[in-house]
């Protein structure tokens, strides 16, 4: 049978600031992700929303993910599953940090 290998509860915050919808999750176990979002009608208009979202997460202080930072998931794995990660790496799915 089957098991879970990870388990955690997730606290979301919305809200907009200069026409982005902006996502603040934070998990059970203390990591935090904020998703900034604008959503365009055009493929022309994505420049300009790529612009928006970079003010708005400057203007609030966010950084991009990088390799070993990621997503909720991976971070509960990297930080409480590394045997899970480990095949993860093994596999070519996570990157080896």
């Amino acid at each position: 049978g089957m098991s879970p290998f990870a388990s955690f509860a997730t606290d979301r915050t919305r809200f907009e600031l200069d026409g982005c919808a902006i996502d603040a999750d934070l998990a059970s176990f203390g990591h935090s992700v904020v998703e900034v979002e604008l959503i365009v009608s055009k493929a022309s208009e994505v420049p300009a929303a790529e612009d928006a979202i970079d003010q708005v997460a400057a203007r609030l202080g966010l950084k991009p993910l990088t390799p070993g930072t990621g997503g909720k998931l991976e971070t509960y794995l990297r930080r409480f599953c590394p045997n899970v990660v480990q095949k993860l790496v093994e596999a070519g799915v996570l990157p080896n940090v």
